[in-house]
Formats: structure tokens, C-alpha cells, sequence
């Protein structure tokens, strides 16, 4: 374990780096290396493995492609999905999806196979993380999904809606909107929700009846 953990520990030197550099480690066969870290029983080399992924999300359009080619989002979306994942790694999952669901907005290919692969799903579980950053996150790739469709009413954007209806996601968002406490972050978030909510699902843009 302790030299595999060190392994992983040197890619990220690959990864934070030049995207050039990240292709070439990732031509080599790296998604596949972490998708069995992701699927084992280790949690540590399971969580590191995930943080390396959110990085990949937000990579070149090559590594998105890469990333959704080789089937890495649906065993992501399963452990955020999962209540009884450990909380990092579902910690790392939720910004994975979060990262990607920024990056394929507006790449028809992408967007669909994110959809497919249970994308928006895994954006409304992120939405219940105890992780301001991840909801922030979560919030803008839905925003970003919606931006990516020219017009509204078109087929594209109606098969976007019903998958965000069918992941509880509004449920989700207004439970963020109507969220009491926090600090000026908070805020944000809460009117981030409300403008999607009043755009898109009016139907829950007010509060739920208890």
C-alpha cells in the first residue's frame, strides 16, 4: 500500500501540471490504474485516486473524453450515491462530478454520455454533501448544463430538464434556498438556487409545505 500510495503522490506532479504532460500520462493507461483503485477496498488509495479524477474533470477536452470513454463516471456517481462510502471518498466523488459537469457544457458528445453515465444523479447528490465548496460547485455545473443549450424549449434542453427533475435535483436546490444561518458564502449559494429554481423549476422556487 505504502508504495502504490507513494506512486499516486508522484502522478499528481503530472496532473497539476501542463495539460501536454497530463495527456501523455493518461495515453499511457493511468484512468484505468485509478479506476481499480476506485473500486477496491481501500479507502486512502480509493480517496487519492478520486482526487486525482477531479482533476482529470477539469482537464483538456481530450481528457474529458477520455475520462467519460473508459467508464469512469457511473462507478463515481455509485460511491456518492452510496450513504455508506466513506465520507472522503464520497467528499472527492462529489467534486469529481462537479468538475466535469463545468467542462462538457456545450460539447454535445460529453454532455450526453454525462447524462447516460448518471451525471446529474450524482450533481444532486453533491447538492447534500456537508461541503459548501462542493454544492458551490454542484450549483454552477447545473447552471453551466442549462448555459451550454442555445434556446429554451429545444430537445436538447428538454431531455437536460427531465433528467435534472428525475435526480430530485430541485427538491435539492430549494432545501439549499430555503437553508437558514451561515455566513456571506451561504448567501450566495441560496440566490445562486433561486435564480435556477425561478428559471427552470418554478414549481419549486417557493418554500415546501411542511
Amino acid at each position: 500500500m505504502v508504495l502504490r500510495r507513494n506512486v499516486l503522490h508522484f502522478i499528481g506532479y503530472f496532473l497539476d501540471g501542463d495539460n501536454d504532460v497530463a495527456d501523455v500520462v493518461i495515453d499511457l493507461g493511468l484512468l484505468p490504474a485509478l479506476l481499480a483503485l476506485i473500486e477496491g477496498e481501500n479507502q486512502e488509495l480509493c480517496r487519492m485516486a478520486l482526487y486525482h479524477a477531479s482533476n482529470i474533470a477539469v482537464g483538456s477536452q481530450p481528457q474529458i473524453h477520455a475520462f467519460l470513454d473508459c467508464g469512469f463516471l457511473e462507478p463515481v456517481v455509485l460511491i456518492l450515491l452510496d450513504d455508506f462510502s466513506p465520507t472522503r471518498c464520497r467528499h472527492e466523488a462529489g467534486w469529481t462530478v462537479a468538475n466535469l459537469s463545468t467542462r462538457v457544457s456545450g460539447d454535445e458528445k460529453a454532455e450526453q454520455a454525462f447524462i447516460e453515465g448518471g451525471g446529474v444523479a450524482g450533481l444532486s447528490a453533491a447538492l447534500l454533501l456537508p461541503d459548501r465548496g462542493a454544492k458551490e460547485l454542484a450549483i454552477s455545473g447545473i447552471t453551466s448544463l442549462f448555459e451550454g443549450h442555445d434556446s429554451e424549449g429545444s430537445q436538447s434542453q428538454g431531455s437536460l430538464l427531465a433528467a435534472i427533475r428525475s435526480s430530485s435535483a430541485p427538491q435539492n436546490l430549494r432545501a439549499i434556498r430555503y437553508s437558514r444561518g451561515g455566513g456571506p458564502e451561504d448567501h450566495e449559494l441560496r440566490k445562486a438556487c433561486h435564480t435556477l429554481l425561478t428559471h427552470h423549476f418554478p414549481e419549486y422556487s417557493k418554500r415546501a409545505r411542511v
